[in-house]
């Protein structure tokens, strides 16, 4: 960054940003890098907390599917390993064709879990590149 003193009246800023934070540039931009995870991870703190308080007798699968036409409903059968007695949290994420995440919440699309599927509409004004679409479904279930 900058290399002259803040208080040098031809320095930059850049050199005031280094006072700062020093060489913490890397750690800002890998943080930068993995907002979409974060906030993925924070929009499901409450699966995380239980999963946790559990994680001994859990364990997590990853079920994929693909979701349909807007306003079209899909069924995606829940894991063999998992029974509704067992399921201790689930999330969905939808991973659409131009590589962007979308989580359950946002408005986008509607799930429920009923009978040991996962029942998922994607809503008549989502984003077209939501279209058949990779769906994610993760399942923390008991083991034990």
């Amino acid at each position: 960054m900058g290399m002259r003193n803040s208080q040098d009246p031809y320095g930059s800023h850049a050199s005031l940003v280094d006072r700062v934070i020093g060489n913490a540039y890397e750690v800002v931009k890998a943080v930068y890098l993995r907002l979409g995870e974060i906030g993925y991870i924070a929009s499901n703190m409450e699966a995380v907390v239980i999963t946790a308080k559990n994680l001994p007798d859990t364990s997590t699968v990853m079920v994929p599917g693909r979701l349909g036409q807007r306003g079209e409903r899909v069924e995606i059968a829940m894991s063999s390993k998992v029974t509704m007695d067992t399921l201790v949290a689930s999330s969905v994420m939808i991973l659409d064709a131009a590589g962007n995440a979308y989580q359950d919440g946002n408005g986008n699309f509607l799930f429920s879990i009923k009978n040991g599927k996962l029942i998922i509409k994607l809503m008549s004004d989502a984003p077209t590149t939501m279209v058949s679409a990779e769906v994610r479904w993760l399942i923390t279930y008991r083991i034990r």
